[in-house]
């Protein structure tokens, strides 16, 4: 099931990067070797790039059992407000796109009401961010927090395994 999550994720996230960079939408497939979903390899990983927005690794986080703060993906200002609604104050506004330095570039901003879930929101949608343009944003429960730690896994291709890197700065 999480390679089948992964190569969709591939597939959405690909198309996404297309269209926002004025291209053709791809023709995505898991490759050759991929049709046992449980046999994915080290030629796969090598042909393929996959990208995930942060609401898109946590959903796989979360589908793990790791627990993450409650959130709710949203296009537009409304969207926004109804899950401020439910999730409560204060609230991360965070712009989905693939690149780093979101918060430096102002994607990510944390509203204590309403009014300014509003303004954040209508600030961040629509924003480019380092040539993407913000069609999303991830809202979710604000966790006060002492550190913060960023995740990535990349391919070493050279052993064909994941190397999970952790970093303090994003």
């Amino acid at each position: 099931a999480a390679a089948e999550e992964l190569g969709r994720i591939h597939t959405d996230s690909t198309a996404r990067q297309a269209q926002n960079r004025g291209g053709a939408l791809p023709t995505a497939s898991l490759g050759p070797g991929a049709q046992n979903r449980n046999n994915l390899h080290a030629s796969w990983y090598e042909s393929h790039t996959m990208r995930l927005h942060e609401h898109q690794a946590k959903t796989i986080f979360a589908d793990a059992g790791v627990s993450v703060p409650e959130s709710g993906l949203a296009a537009s200002v409304e969207e926004v407000l109804d899950a401020v609604d439910e999730i409560g104050f204060p609230a991360a506004i965070k712009a989905q796109v693939h690149v780093g330095g979101r918060g430096k570039a102002g994607g990510i901003a944390v509203a204590t009401d309403r009014a300014e879930a509003e303004a954040h929101a209508e600030s961040i949608l629509g924003m480019e961010i380092n040539g993407y343009t913000v069609e999303t944003v991830l809202v979710e429960a604000w966790i006060d927090s002492v550190d913060e730690l960023y995740v990535g896994v990349t391919m070493d291709r050279g052993e064909g395994k994941p190397v999970l890197m952790v970093s303090t700065e994003g």
